[in-house]
């Protein structure tokens, strides 16, 4: 908030989805806390703003989400669908859950983009977060097929930089590869290797296509992400192009500063 207003604070309002919101009435109960201390003495409340969000409906909108594309469901490492019931239930190379963001990211960016009081925008929360980033669904494998192809031009380029060689692996077409998991041993490390970079690519031009939709409808705002601590599954440097700036999370208390 201090960021915001300046050094010398001033007057502040929250808005809150409904009055009914758990989640966010426990973090407002802990802004009005941390309040009291002498440091943000300068900084003023002035009112809680409640919207009429039907909450009931908000939270059982996730889950027939899930039910109308099960498709949007991540596969882990062994092959296993991991299931709906915590968060991050998604994977970024899902067309439906791509489709679905475009579309609730631009329904707020047009309701909200050019409010006055409307200075910036966090898209998504942490990356990375619960070992999300790499997905080995076939969705994965289309698009990786597809990143190879372009990276590379043709198979025999291909053959040559991963060395396929050894172990007898080499591909006639790009739609022989699968994704490196579940492997005999380990697999090619170059295999691995551009399959991690994949998977970074895919994690920004996910947020990218927010970030696009925000300048369009939003111009003049500053666009943010808050990354978790060392989640190093993808390239930081090449997201944080996109923004005006970045945050790291802090979770062991509350810092308006």
């Amino acid at each position: 908030a201090l960021d915001i207003l300046g050094e010398d604070g001033g007057k502040f309002a929250v808005l809150s989805a409904s009055p009914d919101a758990a989640n966010q009435n426990a973090w407002i109960a802990a802004l009005q806390e941390v309040l009291k201390e002498d440091k943000y003495a300068s900084l003023e409340l002035l009112d809680i703003v409640y919207g009429n969000d039907q909450s009931e409906d908000s939270y059982n909108q996730a889950l027939a989400l899930v039910d109308k594309y099960p498709e949007i469901l991540p596969v882990d490492w062994e092959g296993r669908t991991r299931k709906f019931g915590s968060r991050r239930h998604y994977c970024f190379s899902s067309y439906a859950y791509r489709a679905e963001v475009e579309r609730i990211v631009t329904a707020l960016a047009e309701r909200y983009g050019k409010h006055p009081a409307v200075v910036g925008w966090q898209l998504d929360n942490e990356y990375g977060c619960h070992d999300t980033v790499r997905c080995y669904c076939r969705r994965c494998r289309d698009a990786f097929q597809a990143w190879l192809k372009e990276r590379y031009q043709d198979i025999d380029t291909l053959n040559e930089a991963w060395k396929t060689v050894f172990w007898s692996q080499r591909y006639r077409d790009f739609e022989e590869i699968e994704l490196p998991n579940l492997t005999v041993t380990r697999p090619n490390p170059s295999h691995l290797l551009d399959y991690y970079r994949f998977a970074s690519e895919q994690v920004i031009s996910f947020n990218a296509l927010q970030a696009q939709m925000i300048r369009k409808l939003s111009p003049g705002r500053f666009v943010t992400h808050n990354f978790e601590d060392f989640s190093l599954h993808f390239d930081h440097f090449a997201f944080c192009l996109l923004y005006t700036s970045d945050a790291a999370d802090e979770l062991d208390g509350v810092d308006l500063g």
